[in-house]
């Protein structure tokens, strides 16, 4: 293979590596592997310790702590937890880190249909075997996460009743598991059932009402005609059970007492007669004389109140009819009883002590007045005589029917909030009130004026209505001519402008509408804390505002300011130049005024030297800017277009402090130089961190620019987290990193239990590791007994034989040092203590510079501002050594 070839697939290998870096940038450090969906949200290393403990170990009272419902039933002893895997590890069943669309549980057998449903207290039987496992637990918990807790074992919690509580709650006395149309219906009471059966409907077959096959809801049986068929024709009605009975269909007898004879009643004189009496032709056919009262008895009243008799005579009692039949005829006299009339006494108005001709049809009852007493004294003779029906009504005196439109003919009509008004707020009388003449009218009669002498004019001309409506004080009838409102002031409260004053306040008087300021700083604050009005030239607010908001509409940069805005400027956000800065006062505002129209006012310079000086300031004279303006190569139109001869071709890269070597020579500049990026010169810039950031930064202790290989690796491997040691410096690497060949070395164990796990589990090992009856299991730290030289001969500690599973002591650090500072995971955990203590007499005395060697230019572009770069600074902005 030619060199140029070589070129291009080294060029080829960084681009694919480039977009690789894109995809991974936002991973987590330190995961083995990406979190279910369930627990997303606790992705990335800062949550790491939210369900692991030291040693990588997952901390069950974690588990709990956000499965409280399993964790209650865990502790009553409930369930398959609680039964079945009372103690045993969650991780056992449970696995993490395997993706979104990998499940968390590891079934036995592998699916959860598997599952000896009998473990849960509640075993499958019948159909319920071969229902799937979601056709029940399809539930979600409180946090809106699925869960197989919390079913009921009755049926009705998945089966609907179809008997709706009737027949109980224990289906199983009708029904089994295997088929709901299955029934042991030998033993069903029937009179649990809407229909208890009684006669001769005890002895008919099921199918005969239930048909074949069964039906047993949705059966019409409310009346004998749904089963029966009437052999009447419907002439007698539906109660069948007034001539029959449910024990046998004859012999028939008919019921006078309480019977619904059709078309008459036979009550009291009606029950002596003989059926053939009227029955002439047969007991089921009709009289031939009819069926009206007239058919057999004479008219007796002079009066048409028509043929029918029994609407007063129901009980065929022709004398002493009580007063209740004469009120229900009074309605077809001329005059109908209705409301109160209807309650007074018949002698009230017919009189004993007159003749009869006059009693009951000589009456006078054209007016009320014929009746009643004037109570109001002859005041309302003027209207229609003094006739009450216009305020009154026969279902009482009161409320009375006197209405704001009656109130139109009085010498007061109301209007406005005047309708509203209760009527004694004017007619104050005592009740029963029959005096209603009014004295007072004017305004200032019930209404207090708030304005004070403010108003005396035009109180002397109109009185309250010059400006008011009797709608409401808050819509007056103001005459603003003088100062013209538009835009928003037009629809602004008048509470906005006219408020009461400390004077009026103190006078006890309403807002002041007389003297109030016109110009805009009389109402509106100044937003812009005196920019406009301290410096010159002084501008009012309607130089850039009008009424209509204050939002300006169409600034015009160029005629204000007299600095143009072109090219890229124009399409800038305001706040860009004009940041909220503190402008002579304690609250911040915009700062309007003061922004240099000079590029390094609001552009960082990218053209300062990229060497690392002793100073926290660039030396001067090494910048582009001293000798060339921006300008000369950059315009408004776009930052990258230059007006300027020559281009790239010939430009000196050693000058910027990275000279380019190796494959950094045929590197296209737009692959480091562009604008997703922040230009460093740190490796991770450009190239993939594979390691995750365990092996530190600096990529060149292991890589060289001529080509990514390793060429010492058990020196690197020293500085991850797991330095190779004794027999691990003879194992192959792909023993260790399995996914070597994806370039991913970040998912391989470090605890020995993760590689030795089967020797941990051997069986016919002595002493037996995972435990027996008798004994607990021995701890999963293969260190404490073993050492990497050798696997045998095993040294166990003595604190271990005397208390097997008790905690070991050793501490690597000192005690809560990831309290204050975390050195147990993230990127510190391979320092060493002299890498960031300076003198371990003090402590706190930390440097970080040491490690984060910052450029005095990228310090610049990354915090806008000069900061320090002593240890206590860095610790202020970055507590934990997080990056921002």
């Amino acid at each position: 293979m030619s060199r140029m070839r070589l070129g291009r697939v080294l060029l080829s290998a960084l681009a694919l590596a480039l977009l690789l870096l894109a995809r991974v940038a936002s991973a987590q450090l330190l995961s083995p592997g990406p979190l279910s969906r369930s627990h997303a949200s606790l992705e990335g290393d800062a949550h790491c310790g939210d369900c692991h403990s030291s040693g990588k170990r997952v901390d069950h009272g974690a588990c709990l702590r956000c499965h409280g419902d399993l964790g209650a039933r865990i502790a009553a002893g409930q369930g398959l937890h609680g039964t079945q895997y009372r103690g045993q590890a969650c991780e056992a069943c449970h696995v993490e880190h395997l993706g979104a669309g990998v499940s968390q549980i590891r079934w036995p057998g592998g699916d959860p249909s598997k599952l000896d449903h009998a473990q849960t207290g509640w075993p499958l039987d019948g159909a319920h075997k071969t229902t799937p496992c979601n056709k029940c637990h399809n539930r979600g918990n409180a946090r809106g996460a699925p869960t197989f807790l919390g079913l009921s074992t009755t049926c009705n919690s998945c089966h609907k009743d179809q008997h709706e509580g009737r027949l109980g709650t224990t289906c199983t006395s009708c029904h089994d598991t295997n088929t709901w149309n299955s029934l042991r219906l030998q033993d069903f009471n029937h009179d649990r059932a809407r229909f208890p059966l009684h006669g001769a409907h005890v002895s008919v077959q099921c199918a005969k009402c239930h048909f074949e096959p069964p039906k047993y809801v949705g059966l019409a049986f409310a009346l004998c005609g749904d089963c029966h068929k009437d052999p009447h024709s419907g002439r007698l009605g539906t109660g069948c059970t007034d001539c029959h009975e449910d024990t046998a269909w004859k012999p028939v007898t008919f019921k006078h007492t309480g019977a619904r004879h059709p078309g008459i009643s036979l009550a009291n004189g009606h029950a002596g007669v003989a059926c053939r009496t009227c029955h002439d032709r047969g007991n089921l056919v009709s009289p031939s004389r009819g069926s009206e009262c007239v058919s057999c008895h004479k008219p007796v009243h002079e009066a048409p109140f028509g043929p029918g008799c029994g609407s007063c005579h129901g009980l065929i009692q022709w004398l002493g009819l009580p007063p209740s039949v004469g009120l229900a005829a009074h309605r077809r006299t001329a005059y109908p009883l209705t409301g109160k009339h209807a309650e007074v006494a018949c002698t009230s108005c017919h009189k004993p002590e007159l003749p009869a001709e006059r009693r009951f049809r000589q009456l006078t009852f054209d007016r009320c007045a014929d009746c009643h007493q004037d109570q109001h004294r002859g005041e309302f003779a003027s209207t229609d005589r003094g006739e009450c029906r216009p305020c009154h009504a026969t279902s009482g005196f009161r409320p009375t029917l006197f209405t704001a439109d009656l109130h139109a003919g009085t010498a007061f009509p109301l209007t406005g909030k005047h309708v509203a008004s209760a009527c004694s707020a004017c007619h104050a009388s005592p009740r029963p009130r029959l005096d209603l003449h009014v004295t007072k009218q004017a305004c200032a009669d019930c209404h207090a004026n708030p304005h004070g002498d403010q108003f005396a004019k035009e109180m002397a001309q109109g009185v309250c209505a010059h400006c008011h409506d009797a709608r409401g004080w808050d819509q007056p009838k103001i005459d603003h001519s003088t100062w013209p409102l538009t835009g928003v002031h037009a629809t602004a409260q008048c509470e906005s402008c006219h408020h009461p004053t400390a004077e009026d306040r103190k006078a006890g008087r309403g807002a002041s509408y007389r003297g109030v300021a016109r110009n805009c700083s009389g109402c509106h604050d100044d937003a812009h804390l005196g920019q406009f009005r301290l410096s010159q030239p002084v501008l009012e607010c309607d130089r850039c505002h009008t009424t209509k908001a204050f939002k300006v509409p169409g600034f015009d940069h160029k005629a204000v300011t007299g600095w143009e805005l072109t090219g890229a400027h124009q399409k800038t956000e305001c706040a860009g130049c004009h940041p909220t800065a503190n402008v002579g006062a304690d609250r911040p505002t915009v700062r309007w005024r003061g922004p240099s129209t000079e590029c390094k006012f609001c552009h960082a310079n990218p053209h300062e030297p990229r060497t690392a000086l002793a100073a926290s300031a660039p030396a001067r004279g090494r910048s582009f800017s001293d000798a060339v303006s921006c300008s000369a190569c950059h315009s408004t139109t776009a930052w990258r277009s230059s007006d300027a001869a020559g281009g790239a071709a010939g430009f000196d890269h050693a000058t910027t402090g990275f000279p380019l070597t190796g494959q950094h020579v045929r590197a296209p500049c737009v692959g480091c130089h562009h604008s997703r990026r922040t230009l460093k010169r740190d490796c991770v810039t450009c190239h993939e961190d594979f390691h995750r950031g365990r092996l530190s930064q600096s990529c060149d202790k292991c890589h060289s620019p001529a080509g990514w290989r390793v060429t010492q690796p058990l020196d690197i491997h020293r500085r991850t987290r797991f330095p190779l040691t004794g027999m691990h410096v003879l194992a192959d690497c792909t023993q260790c990193h399995l996914r070597a060949s994806e370039q991913r070395f970040t998912d391989a164990p470090i605890d020995c239990y993760g590689c030795h796990e089967q020797d941990y589990r051997r069986p016919g090992l002595f002493p037996v590791h995972v435990g027996t009856s008798t004994s607990a299991p021995l701890p999963r730290d293969c260190s404490l007994c073993h050492k990497a030289l050798a696997w045998v001969p095993a040294n166990v500690p003595s604190s271990l034989v005397a208390s097997i599973g008790s905690p070991l002591q050793a501490q690597v650090a000192p005690r809560n040092h990831d309290v204050r500072f975390p050195i147990g995971f993230g990127s510190h955990r391979t320092a060493s203590c002299s890498d960031c203590h300076a003198s371990l007499a003090v402590p706190r005395a930390v440097r970080c510079i040491g490690c984060h060697a910052h450029d005095p230019v990228v310090v610049m572009q990354q915090h806008k501002q000069p900061v320090a770069t002593d240890g206590a600074a860095c610790m202020s902005c970055h507590p934990g050594g997080v990056r921002r």
